[in-house]
């Protein structure tokens, strides 16, 4: 949102530039930004932006801000019927159909769409004509764009939910914010275990290697004792956590945990532990090698051009056959 700290030009520009080396920490910072960005247009503002794609996101060195706002507007503001002013790809079906005019849940759609292109460093439908034929096909057949091999299925279902046919069913700003937080936080999460670990064996600290040695086999009036020891708050609710945990593989290092009298040991077992479940999807797909592929259509393309919302209703009306 501004201008002078956008030193790395479009959020397009950033990824085509710079995609091979990005880590999924990197992109959800990304999208942590936006979504930050447009929590504060909808919730704070009451705004709706209404030509949401990755051309309006400018990267400085540390942030990503949404920009051009120039055709936003309230939410209580309606427009002319009859055609929209957009990016197809990135247009909500409701939208492209002239149900419903731009909508804070239109938004959303194309933030999911966003996602898919931050997985691949490829825009939507790259190669493919912005026509009557792809408008039909994302409003009546719930064509969307792809995701890239390896994505996390988290990641996944969190974008199919945002561009859902159903713009009910979409999730509000606020939701997405803290979802992708909640990510970058089990993500970080391993290192600062890591860290905390490496303290502990080196202080010597008998109470707490006892805690985490028994972590599932103590009695909870002894475990909480010697919970109260831990002075990271963060670290001290994912020991709370994982020693509750109903998940099998998680049950599994328990049982290894209780057996071992080696610290050293214990400590690998809960690395092991702290790259379960999510941040684990995420680490392995930071493994796959990236290859950008190239670049079919033109940036003129996926600039914000007039779309007719009575064609593409007429031609679903009349049931032509894409």
């Amino acid at each position: 949102m501004i201008f002078q700290y956008a030193d790395n030009g479009s959020l397009y520009k950033y990824l085509r530039e710079n995609f091979n080396k990005l880590t999924w920490q990197a992109k959800l910072k990304i999208l942590s930004d936006c979504s930050l960005d447009l929590l504060r247009i909808h919730d704070d503002a009451k705004y709706i932006h209404a030509d949401f794609h990755s051309g309006n996101i400018l990267q400085g060195k540390q942030s990503s801000y949404i920009s051009d706002l120039g055709l936003s507007r309230k939410t209580d503001e309606s427009v002319l019927e009859g055609e929209i002013y957009g990016v197809m790809p990135y247009v909500a079906p409701e939208v492209l159909l002239g149900k419903q005019q731009f909508t804070q849940a239109a938004d959303i759609y194309g933030f999911g769409v966003i996602m898919t292109e931050i997985t691949s460093g490829q825009r939507p439908f790259d190669g493919i004509e912005f026509n009557l034929k792809l408008a039909v096909k994302i409003c009546s057949k719930g064509l969307r764009p792809e995701f890239a091999p390896g994505t996390p299925k988290c990641y996944i279902e969190l974008a199919e939910k945002c561009m859902d046919s159903d713009p009910q069913k979409r999730p509000r700003a606020l939701d997405i914010r803290k979802t992708i937080e909640e990510w970058l936080a089990e993500i970080a999460l391993p290192n600062s275990i890591n860290e905390w670990l490496e303290k502990i064996s080196s202080s010597n600290d008998n109470e707490i290697q006892k805690l985490l040695n028994k972590i599932a086999s103590i009695n909870d009036n002894e475990f909480n004792s010697l919970l109260n020891k831990i002075d990271d708050y963060e670290i001290k609710n994912w020991v709370r956590k994982i020693a509750y945990s109903n998940d099998n593989e998680i049950k599994e290092l328990h049982a290894k945990l209780a057996s071992s009298s080696n610290f050293n040991e214990i400590k690998d077992l809960l690395k092991e532990i702290a790259c379960n479940g999510i941040t684990k999807q995420f680490i392995e797909a930071d493994k796959i090698i990236k290859s950008l592929p190239i670049s079919k259509h033109s940036d003129e393309k996926y600039t914000s051009k007039i779309i007719s919302t009575k064609l593409i209703s007429k031609a679903i009306q009349d049931k032509i056959n894409y």
